[in-house]
């Protein structure tokens, strides 16, 4: 079975003055290429702040002129997803419950634990969790 990279008896070096075998070096990734692209055609990305008032407006929307914006092709798409997700009756209570809190946090919760009928716990028994020896302290 080959080893990966290949056996290094196999290998052979590459000569003073012989000619490159990889003359461009290693090919950019595409998310850069494209990214590379976007910025020389002017497009910026979006900061957080600019999303942040963007879901704020947004939630701040009459129905109709949300549909129109989600509807709108010269819309960014996150505009027009995010419109169409608000406005989908299946999925509108939790679009906005996603964004409030995404915006601003979800409130504190708490988490009581007590036995039954709440009386406090019992001790805890490390033999239904671990076999053998019991951990010490």
């Amino acid at each position: 079975m080959a080893r990966k990279g290949g056996a290094p008896e196999n290998l052979k070096p590459q000569k003073a003055g012989e000619p490159s075998i990889n003359p461009h070096g290693r090919p950019k990734k595409l998310v850069n290429q494209i990214l590379g692209q976007l910025k020389d055609a002017g497009v910026e990305g979006v900061t957080k702040g600019q999303l942040i008032e963007l879901y704020a407006v947004l939630l701040n929307l009459d129905a109709e002129t949300l549909r129109n914006l989600s509807k709108n092709p010269e819309a960014p798409i996150m505009v027009r997803i995010t419109g169409e997700f608000l406005l989908d009756p299946d999925n509108r209570l939790k679009a906005l419950t996603d964004v409030r809190n995404w915006l601003f946090g979800s409130g504190n919760s708490t988490i009581e634990l007590t036995g039954k009928d709440g009386a406090p716990l019992g001790p805890f028994v490390w033999e239904k969790f671990y076999k053998g020896d019991t951990p010490t302290k």
